[in-house]
């Protein structure tokens, strides 16, 4: 605990062992804790802790920064389990560089992180990460197996379409379902 040893203030009452901080943090000043809270911290080794910025933020080999996305970069923005959900590009940046504007519209942090308009403390949704080759690919077939199970959701006796198209349908998918089974 911070305030293990009472210190009697000039008043007679409780003041902290070190004097408050006077100055703002800024983003790249690295961690400058008194000593005592340090040694009563609980923490083993602190020091390391100490010294590092507290503004970074290890995700393993995932970080990105906002020197990672430039103005023109296509990017993928991918669910909270990694699963590409669309593609985009980075149109500008405003708020002084902190907030990239998409393609789509939808505005994120500059490191891609988190959308722009998150202000809780934890953050588990859509993250933007540079575009990697095979994610068009795997965000269309995505989209084309979503509109035929919508399509197929809506087939009734009632729909509008002929029994001759509601044929051809099914005589295009019997030929590729065939193909397939041919291949493997």
């Amino acid at each position: 605990m911070i305030l293990r040893d009472r210190i009697d203030g000039p008043d007679g009452g409780w003041r902290l062992p070190f004097p408050p901080k006077t100055r703002r943090r800024t983003p790249d000043m690295a961690l400058d804790l008194p000593a005592q809270l340090v040694e009563n911290s609980g923490f083993g080794n602190f020091a390391a802790l100490q010294r590092a910025p507290f503004n970074r933020c290890h995700l393993g080999d995932s970080m990105f920064t906002a020197a990672s996305f430039r103005v023109g970069d296509r990017v993928t923005i991918r669910s909270g389990q990694s699963i590409p959900q669309s593609i985009a590009t980075v149109e500008r940046y405003t708020e002084g560089g902190r907030c990239m504007v998409l393609s789509d519209g939808s505005e994120w942090r500059a490191d891609g992180r988190r959308q722009w308009g998150f202000r809780g403390g934890y953050y588990k949704g859509p993250v933007v990460e540079p575009f990697e080759p095979g994610d068009d690919d795997f965000v269309a077939r995505r989209r084309v197996i979503g509109a035929l199970r919508k399509f197929g959701d809506g087939l009734t006796m009632e729909s509008a379409l002929s029994t001759e198209a509601l044929q051809r349908i099914l005589d295009a998918v019997d030929k590729e379902k065939a193909a397939v089974k041919g291949q493997g």
